[in-house]
């Protein structure tokens, strides 16, 4: 699930993981089939229109109208459905290998012979604009379309999956590419986060900015913290001592530094217009892009 390839980006992203089932799961309603001996209460969503369900004897997946697609037994890890497919995996003797299936027929579209990509656990990268970002034997990155074909060539340290239309990829430094595997940012960065609304913030020397899709910066590299991805045209900032505010898309500092975040967590984000943020006594409450205080809900 963000893309971006780590569990933690795809919990932010709208998945989190099942701990019963290693099964990572849409985070929103989903229509729940009547399966015979299953309480709808063991099912979780991976989409609108497909159900995990885990237990002792095995984890499966059914669709809204209950045909199973996925027997119990069959994989050892069941992870999100994007672009018509559903990212599976085995783990035997400690080797992870991981694939696609296709979210109608549960037919392998993409072999189980891919690396875990996810960075602080078990895990594969979600399709994004038609590709997805895997790592082979090898333990080089390259991207493959939906039937399984190597679209670019497996020949970088890392990678994320496509956002707006460019992908962060690194070969000791960062940078971005095209769906063509062309380079459109060079890769001169220490570290790179995929582009949202146009941007995409960037780490060089020790400070953060953000670029354009030109690579021209936009945001000037000159905060030593953390800044997180841009959203509702804002972006959160956070420096060393975990004090966290939010820059707008010319990089002044909009909200202040009256808040406290963990970069490891998570950095809160606007949706909706609405930010869940924590004060310095541990107060949790929700902002608007103003930074007044508004109900969550």
């Amino acid at each position: 699930m963000k893309t971006k390839s780590s569990l933690l980006k795809l919990a932010l992203s709208g998945f989190f993981i099942f701990s019963a089932s290693s099964a990572l799961a849409y985070e929103g309603s989903c229509t729940k089939p009547t399966v015979s001996g299953v309480s709808k209460d063991d099912m979780n969503c991976l989409s609108k229109n497909l159900v995990a369900v885990y237990g002792e004897d095995g984890s499966m997946v059914f669709d809204s109208k209950g045909k199973k697609i996925i027997p119990k037994n069959r994989y050892t890890y069941i992870f999100q459905e994007t672009e018509g497919l559903i990212a599976v995996a085995n783990e035997r003797d400690g080797n992870f290998s991981g694939g696609y299936v296709d979210s109608k027929t549960g037919k392998e579209v993409i072999p189980l012979k891919y690396l875990s990509t996810g960075h602080n656990d078990v895990g594969l990268n979600s399709f994004s604009e038609g590709l997805v970002a895997l790592q082979n034997k090898n333990h080089k990155y390259g991207f493959v379309n939906t039937s399984g074909k190597t679209v670019i060539p497996f020949n970088y340290d890392s990678a994320e999956s496509f956002s707006e239309g460019l992908a962060v990829v690194s070969k000791g430094k960062y940078g971005f590419i095209d769906k063509t595997g062309k380079t459109v940012v060079p890769l001169n960065y220490d570290y790179a986060n995929s582009f949202s609304e146009g941007l995409a913030t960037v780490k060089k020397n020790g400070k953060w900015g953000a670029l354009n899709k030109q690579g021209k910066v936009v945001v000037p590299l000159k905060f030593e913290g953390v800044l997180g991805d841009f959203s509702n045209g804002l972006a959160s900032v956070v420096r060393k001592d975990n004090t966290q505010g939010f820059i707008n898309t010319k990089g002044e500092l909009v909200i202040p530094y009256k808040y406290f975040a963990y970069v490891d967590e998570g950095l809160p984000q606007f949706y909706n217009g609405k930010a869940h943020v924590t004060d310095a006594q541990g107060n949790f409450y929700c902002i608007n892009t103003k930074g007044k205080k508004v109900a969550c809900d």
